[in-house]
């Protein structure tokens, strides 16, 4: 009676267990998203350390406050979800930052010497080229709603924008910046393919190096040497269809 009673019951456990396997199903496979929000950058360790060639030569440091860079962004992204049981996935994803950052202008000042190396103004910092690629576990809620991690490396590219003043031309010297991304977001299919997300991430840099040597209008060159670090957040909205 017993087996035969596990026989009967057999059907209604595989047919349970075929539908719960479906609700990572909806979610398995390639996508592609695009997003937007809200995107803030602070950058810090913003002093300038120069040497002035002179006869004799001398050094000094410009002392600059931590910039932040905010804005509007523009995310375009791709990836793949594994589905690793019933109600796990496991994502494998790449994102790109297609839209720059810019803080307002600034000033660099050394209080302890007068005259043109004292001073610079209208300044301006950059970040640009941003990319992340991430793994992305995720637990399916039910059929059509997901919610997600991310954990992985980041990449940008920061710049400092100095116009002419003192020097001859204007300099703009620029480095990448490698670190790592963290996030959290969910997914709701809309109706086949197509789904809505919201996200939000955290990313953190490493020191930059940034060299430059400028030529002074009538005087001696200058090499300034600057080692910023930045992190930054978004919070993001989009869409995004699942082939």
């Amino acid at each position: 009676m017993k087996k035969l009673a596990s026989l009967l019951a057999l059907p209604a456990l595989l047919a349970a267990s075929s539908t719960a396997f479906a609700q990572t199903k909806m979610f398995e496979g390639f996508y592609g998203q695009v997003s937007t929000g809200y995107e803030n950058n602070t950058i810090s360790s913003t002093n300038a350390n120069y040497t002035v060639d002179n006869n004799p030569p001398y050094s000094g440091m410009h002392n600059t406050s931590n910039q932040a860079a905010s804005g509007m962004p523009l995310v375009l992204g791709l990836g793949y979800n594994f589905a690793l049981s019933s109600q796990w996935v496991l994502g494998l994803g790449a994102d790109y930052s297609a839209l720059s950052q810019k803080t307002s202008v600034f000033s660099s000042n050394n209080p302890q010497v007068p005259g043109p190396y004292g001073y610079t103004n209208g300044q301006n910092i950059q970040i640009s080229n941003r990319y992340n690629i991430f793994l992305s576990p995720g637990y399916v809620i039910d059929q059509d709603k997901l919610m997600y991690a991310k954990v992985g490396y980041s990449n940008q590219q920061i710049q400092f924008n100095t116009p002419a003043q003192q020097s001859s031309s204007s300099y703009a010297p620029s480095a990448t910046q490698s670190g790592y991304v963290v996030g959290l977001g969910y997914k709701q299919i809309i109706s086949g393919g197509l789904y809505l997300f919201g996200e939000a991430n955290y990313m953190g840099y490493s020191n930059a190096s940034l060299s430059s040597t400028v030529l002074q209008s009538g005087g001696p060159s200058v090499s300034v040497n600057r080692n910023p670090s930045a992190s930054a957040y978004t919070i993001l909205i989009g869409a995004g269809y699942k082939f």
